[in-house]
Order: structure tokens, then sequence, then C-alpha cells
């Protein structure tokens, strides 16, 4: 059996992205309207948490951006030359990232990116644009 034919018989787990078979496995998790492969109960447990917290805190996060975008654009708009918000804008951007680590993604697409790295990648991002915020808020007065 070549390696593209093994493949075709494999999928990942959606949650710690290792190989399973793709055939139905005794774990699984069903969001929404599709059941999705997991590799353990805890995997399985994991994702439940996921999808919980998912949909309790993503508003949160929006609020993040939504608050990050005003604070850019009023800043911008007032204070044209020193850009004195842009800093606590980013900042705010990084804190929705960093806490609330819900991207916005179809959960298709844990299959590439599991949740696992997916949740580690938005807290790193945000950890970046925290420490940016600070930065260009600290440079803005000097």
């Amino acid at each position: 059996m070549s390696k593209k034919e093994s493949n075709k018989d494999m999928t990942s787990c959606v949650y710690c992205g290792k190989k399973i078979p793709a055939n139905p496995s005794p774990f699984s998790v069903h969001v929404v309207t599709r059941s999705h492969p997991v590799c353990s109960l805890e995997c399985r447990q994991g994702v439940e948490e996921f999808v919980r917290k998912d949909k309790k805190n993503k508003k949160f996060m929006y609020y993040f951006l939504v608050l990050a975008a005003l604070l850019i654009l009023v800043g911008s708009l007032i204070f044209l030359k020193s850009m004195k918000l842009l800093g606590p804008g980013i900042a705010a951007a990084g804190c929705g990232m960093f806490f609330f680590p819900y991207p916005v993604n179809y959960f298709d697409n844990f299959y590439g990116c599991c949740i696992k790295k997916t949740t580690v990648i938005s807290r790193v991002i945000g950890a970046v644009l925290m420490a940016l915020g600070v930065f260009f808020f600290i440079t803005a007065f000097i």
C-alpha cells in the first residue's frame, strides 16, 4: 500500500491533531450537525469544553476587537500626529485574542490545525499584540 493510499485511511483528531483511522472510532464528538473524530475520551471532553466556552465567551472576543477598532479609529481621527490611542487599541485586540482564544473558524478547519494548536497560536498572537500595544503606548508619550 502506498503512502498516499494509507493517508486516505487516516484522519486527524480535531482536538490534539494526532492521526487516527478514518473509520468511525469509538470516540467522536457531535458538534452542531456533524460528528468529528477524536482519539480519546480526554480529547472528546476537551472538544466539548472548547465548544461550551466558545458559545459562552466568543462574544467577549468580538467586544474586544470592536473596542480595538474604535480606539484605533478615534485615536487616528483625534490624535493625528501622535497616535496616542493606537497602543491601547492594539493591546485591546491582543487581550481579546489572548483571554478568549476562540478564532473565527469553521469547525472543519480543525482537521488541518487542531484546537490545541489554534488556541496556542491565538494566545501567542494576542501576547504579541499586547506587547506591541504597550510599546506603542509608551513611545507615543516619549
